[in-house]
């Protein structure tokens, strides 16, 4: 059964540290009791949270010397609670928003008093709300991240850091052999006389956990479930690396419950009412009995001729059209009164005389407002003779569900805090436009940009005005770039831009200057004036490469390049890949 309150799946063993404990003691806890994160408490209330992903940022910036130090120098300080009393969406909602695996549980007082994850949630929100339709290969994430057996473990530790990701993939000729995973290094950093120069093959975790691309994403996902891991390879029929699975990806294809409720109801009720109209005779009774049970349903019924006989409240409500408007009269006039197209009905009705029911949606305007009606057409036959006697329309509202299912696609596809296409949408806008441009033998540009010293403007002027840094970022990217054009917000402060059809190199510089010169004006938050400086790498297809991945990963580089000339310059700056 679907639990509905936080308190009933959090773990209530928080463990928890003072600010002033040493970093390897609180990895040496991590480490003893097998989970992800601690939580950074002063008189019981949480002040941050350090993760296995910060112990990775830690290790590839200071090697091992941060072991000493403590944790309130280096650890999360923005760390997100929930009341334990509070409903368990609430928790699935900041999770995919913020992109992040921990919650912090806290009481009335403001607390610690657990810790829910990302997987608790998966499990209980209930793994049998996936479409169970689809296959990996088609929620799986395209974009992985790979590395030799042979490279050198703290060489893979920094690219962790440096892609923000939780693990990589160990791969010799793309066949994986085993994944190096955050709590892998968690693992070693918490141990004694670790060779961090070592080769990643004498420390990876293997064999490596994979599934094909035509596997069920619902199958997936119960195996995620029995081996308690976050993440699946997927390989193709040779056993080839072609994408990921993560928990990540699972809460993208979890449907509202809600949605799936309603679907089931509305098809039950309209099975039921077509048995109830079958059962009885022609006279007006039958709609009485179908009224009784049906208040929010729209009915219309009419004769063999299409006379409508019948016209009950809801259905006024819903088309709008009162009943006097509507009543004896045909439903070829009423269409054509309202400038519908009577061809539709004769198909339907083609329909129905094949399969006795035709069901269909479409829309109208109320208030200025767009409402979402679904109906479904059924022909009403004598119960002795299966003589026509009439039809019945059944209609419903589903205003509510559908701005639900677009809810959920934005939820899935654009950036909540900049309105941008987020990574996703990105990475499918990418596959398309290296298709297109195949096709066409066109060249085209990619993008990379980063906020330069992001992290300076959170820790000076807090959380809340960094938001509305991007925010504004997103709004002036928003209004400069054209329809054809793509500006994405990746994660953080990374934006990427797809430019189709720009085929100079002099054209992708003025381009670029354009996007700068457009983000240089100063950000005015509140009473603070923010100069903000940008670094951006330019990347063409097929020049810097042919595929997404080869693509990202040289406009990423250039990028870095611009970062460091940002570095040694004080301002703004673009460099294009080797």
């Amino acid at each position: 059964m679907l639990k509905e309150s936080i308190q009933d799946i959090y773990c209530d063993q928080v463990v928890s540290v003072a600010p002033d404990a040493l970093m390897g003691a609180a990895i040496s806890l991590m480490r003893e009791h097998s989970i992800s994160c601690v939580v950074v408490t002063e008189d019981k209330k949480p002040i941050g949270i350090l993760t296995e992903r910060d112990v990775v940022r830690c290790i590839a910036e200071f090697g091992t010397g941060f072991m000493d130090r403590p944790i309130g120098e280096l650890h999360t300080k923005h760390v997100f609670t929930v009341n334990q009393r509070s409903h368990i969406i609430e928790a699935f909602e900041a999770i995919a928003d913020n992109q992040i695996r921990h919650i912090v549980v806290v009481n009335d007082k403001g607390e610690a008093v657990g810790v829910t994850t990302q997987s608790d949630l998966l499990e209980h929100l209930g793994y049998e709300y996936f479409v169970r339709v689809k296959t990996v290969d088609q929620v799986m994430n395209k974009q992985v991240f790979t590395i030799s057996e042979n490279a050198v473990l703290m060489e893979a530790t920094r690219e962790m850091a440096k892609r923000s990701v939780s693990f990589l993939i160990v791969c010799e000729d793309n066949t994986p052999r085993g994944v190096l995973t955050e709590r892998d290094v968690a693992r070693l950093a918490a141990g004694k006389g670790v060779a961090w120069d070592c080769p990643v093959k004498e420390v990876m975790s293997a064999p490596v956990h994979t599934a094909h691309r035509h596997d069920s994403a619902y199958d997936a996902s119960e195996r995620m479930r029995e081996k308690g891991i976050r993440r699946l390879v997927v390989v193709d029929d040779h056993g080839k690396t072609i994408g990921v699975i993560t928990q990540t990806d699972m809460i993208r294809g979890l449907e509202s419950q809600y949605i799936d409720t309603m679907k089931t109801i509305i098809r039950q009720q309209g099975k039921e009412l077509d048995r109830v109209i079958q059962r009885l005779s022609e006279k007006t009774l039958y709609l009485d009995s179908i009224l009784s049970s049906s208040i929010d349903m729209g009915i219309i019924a009419t004769d063999a001729n299409l006379k409508i006989v019948y016209y009950n409240p809801a259905a006024e409500a819903i088309l709008d059209v009162p009943a006097c408007r509507a009543l004896n009269r045909k439903i070829h006039d009423i269409h054509e009164s309202e400038s519908i197209d009577t061809g539709r009905l004769q198909q339907a009705l083609r329909i129905i005389h094949e399969k006795h029911f035709h069901t269909f949606q479409f829309t109208r305007q109320r208030d200025g407002k767009t409402v979402h009606v679904q109906g479904r057409l059924s022909a009403i036959k004598g119960q002795h003779n299966g003589d026509l006697i009439g039809y019945v329309l059944m209609l419903q509202d589903v205003t509510e569900q559908h701005n639900a299912e677009e809810t959920i696609r934005n939820l899935a596809f654009y950036d909540m805090l900049t309105g941008l296409p987020n990574r996703a949408l990105f990475y499918e806008r990418l596959y398309a436009e290296i298709a297109r441009s195949r096709r066409n033998n066109s060249r085209f540009c990619l993008m990379i940009m980063d906020i330069d010293q992001f992290k300076k403007i959170n820790d000076t002027y807090g959380h809340h005005t960094g938001d509305n840094v991007l925010k504004e970022v997103g709004r002036r990217l928003a209004m400069l770039l054209r329809g054809t054009d793509t500006a994405a917000r990746l994660g953080g402060d990374e934006f990427a831009f797809i430019l189709p059809d720009v085929e100079e190199q002099s054209a992708m510089m003025r381009l670029a200057n354009k996007i700068l010169h457009a983000l240089d004006k100063p950000v005015v938050i509140n009473d603070h004036t923010l100069n903000v400086r940008y670094s951006l790498g330019i990347g063409v297809f097929p020049d810097h490469g042919i595929d997404a991945e080869a693509l990202y990963i040289c406009s990423d580089e250039a990028m870095y390049k611009a970062k460091d000339l940002g570095r040694e310059n004080s301002r703004s700056n673009v460099v294009f890949a080797d």
